[in-house]
């Protein structure tokens, strides 16, 4: 009895160490993936500034710098959909892993109290 739950035990750590591990890469995607975002939220407001102040007195119809400015705004939405879409795929992954876990934990339990029965016989 001893050595099936020194096995089982054994299992169970290293699977608890792997899903940690998954965890902690998820996390360390997520917040690489709101870097970029923010990253590249930033240098289109800044392009957007310095359109404004050096193309200004360069269009004499001041559509044409409006039409500058809307291509901007949809760029930055364009990176915040791919954002949102890279972070649901994360989120999947991420309950994905906690399910399996959850159902490791249970067949972890059943194995041991099934040892302990066995013992108790």
């Amino acid at each position: 009895m001893n050595q099936a739950l020194k096995k089982v035990e054994q299992r169970y750590s290293l699977e608890e160490e792997a899903y940690l591990q998954e965890r902690r890469l998820i996390s360390e995607n997520e917040e690489e993936l709101f870097q970029h975002k923010s990253q590249f939220i930033h240098s289109l407001d800044e392009l957007g500034e310095r359109a404004n102040v050096y193309l200004r007195d360069y269009f004499e119809d001041t559509n044409d710098l409006h039409q500058v400015f809307h291509l901007i705004e949809v760029a930055k939405e364009e990176v915040v959909s791919i954002c949102q879409k890279e972070q649901q795929k994360l989120d999947y992954r991420m309950e994905v892993i906690k399910q399996d876990h959850q159902k490791n934990q249970l067949r972890y339990e059943e194995e041991i109290w099934g040892i302990g029965n066995e013992a108790s016989c």
